[in-house]
């Protein structure tokens, strides 16, 4: 299955600053590629924890946010994943998950295509890592992934990629 269109080139777009909790360790691509990485790890402690329902002061459309940040150099060097949900407040954040503030910035929004959620999104990052003008254009301080309404069904889903950039 190939990426949508719009994934070659995506859509420029400003976002506003995001209020998140969840929770965040730290990973490479070398290890997760190698399937030693975390994020699979995380992916099912936030969902068998029942994470989301734990999160005080939620705000935004209930979208299941995961963020690529704290980049050591690029992609290529250790950075840190998140998930969580976007919030109004960082009160009260429970214990054993963490507030994250995302930077208001520009973002080159790219859309995966239907599919099962435990391909596309691999699939879309895998044109990203080969695309030396993506490459050019990244900052480097947040990509988001927002899992929305049309990602609940694991088998036909899709869902956003937002690469930061400069």
């Amino acid at each position: 299955m190939k990426p949508a269109d719009k994934s070659k080139q995506g859509t420029e777009v400003e976002k506003k600053g995001l209020k998140l909790i969840g929770i965040k360790g730290r990973t490479d691509n070398g290890k997760e590629l190698k399937g030693q990485g975390i994020i699979p790890l995380y992916w099912d402690r936030f969902y068998s924890e029942q994470i989301i329902c734990k999160i005080p002061n939620k705000s935004g459309n209930g979208a299941v946010i995961a963020v690529y940040c704290e980049f050591e150099t690029d992609d290529s060097g250790p950075y840190s994943f998140f998930i969580g949900v976007e919030v109004d407040s960082f009160a009260n954040v429970p214990k054993g998950m963490e507030s994250l503030l995302v930077p208001g910035s520009k973002y080159l929004e790219i859309s995966t295509q239907r599919g099962k959620l435990q391909e596309i999104g691999i699939q879309v990052w895998q044109t990203i890592w080969k695309n030396q003008a993506l490459r050019e254009k990244r900052s480097f301080i947040a990509d988001l992934e927002v899992y929305g309404g049309d990602a609940q069904d694991p088998e036909n889903a899709r869902f956003d990629i937002y690469l930061g950039i400069k």
